[in-house]
């Protein structure tokens, strides 16, 4: 006779029987994943027209998504720092130089640098982020342009100075 203190399986008994379920799911499930009706019900509904909208929707908002992290930021500073080299190419705006840059940049590095300070700022604060993509500058971004242009003349005769 059993009395209540002894277990009613000993722990031995126990895993195995863990085992035995644990095995049978497993072997259940691969006859589920196995079966021909699994696999085509999935092709066909990657074949359906609720399918080829969900994937549109889905790419309609990344696209929207990134247009407005482009377009929609607050600080100009993120705006031009998260530009990447444009595929046409775009050159920094010192006369010979060959250097590509991001097209929200007026220039290379050596080249803004070499510029004096009055003039920088003039050309930061007339810049407005997305012109380079509209191809519509303001007034007076295009005067601060040819104010750099000029200084750049008259003060730098005869330069061309590339990246070598």
């Amino acid at each position: 006779m059993m009395t209540m203190t002894e277990p009613l399986f000993e722990m031995t008994d126990f895993l195995m029987l863990l085992c035995g379920l644990a095995v049978a799911a497993g072997l259940l499930a691969v006859r589920y994943y196995r079966s021909r009706n699994y696999w085509r019900r999935r092709a066909q509904f990657f074949e359906t027209e609720a399918y080829t909208n969900m994937r549109r929707l889905s790419e309609k908002r990344t696209d929207l998504r990134r247009l407005v992290e482009r377009f929609m930021t607050t600080r100009k500073t993120d705006y031009v720092l998260r530009q990447r080299a444009h595929p046409q190419g775009h050159h920094c705006h010192w006369p010979g130089c060959t250097q590509e840059v991001p097209p929200a940049l007026w220039g290379c590095k050596r080249h803004w640098f070499a510029l004096p300070l009055h003039l920088r700022n003039e050309i930061w604060r007339t810049y407005r982020p997305g012109q380079e993509i509209t191809k519509t500058p303001s007034a007076d971004y295009i005067k601060a342009a040819q104010a750099v242009q000029e200084w750049i003349a008259t003060h730098k005769p005869g330069t061309f100075a590339s990246h070598a």
